[in-house]
């Protein structure tokens, strides 16, 4: 199990692509996170918090079939050198920048509005993705 997220699709025999895999986990956080934002009832959050969780660990794990897959599972290293840092600052300044819209606004929704955005969009580029192109095979 511990080599499971540096797997390709075709290693995992399932027959899926991994971008579809993606899109269905981004559009999973995306029903999820509008769900969590308005909040409707408590149950519905003990629903759809688990679904966002899950969907979100599902896009961590296929990142690097994804990339592998795209850009070459030797340029996964390269790649993920320069994009985690990135992610890492980003990410830890979210919840700071909500409390700053909180505490200046009244409520969170930018914070919500913005993030949500995001995910939208993430879900929409990765929907019209063009799969993979398969390097040539030289001719012996």
């Amino acid at each position: 199990l511990h080599s499971f997220p540096t797997r390709r699709s075709s290693d995992l025999h399932i027959g899926i692509e991994p971008r579809w895999l993606l899109v269905g986990g981004l559009g999973f956080m995306v029903l999820s996170f509008l769900v969590i934002w308005q909040g409707p009832s408590f149950v519905a959050l003990m629903i759809f918090g688990p679904i966002y969780g899950m969907a979100h660990g599902s896009t961590i794990i296929m990142t690097a079939p994804f990339v592998g897959n795209y850009f070459s599972p030797e340029s996964y290293p390269s790649i993920m050198s320069v994009v985690t840092p990135i992610m890492t600052v980003c990410v830890a300044l979210v919840p700071a920048a909500a409390g700053f819209f909180a505490d200046n606004l009244g409520n969170y929704d930018v914070a919500f509005v913005i993030c949500g955005i995001g995910l939208a969009v993430s879900f929409v580029l990765t929907f019209f993705l063009a799969p993979p192109r398969k390097a040539p095979q030289p001719v012996v």
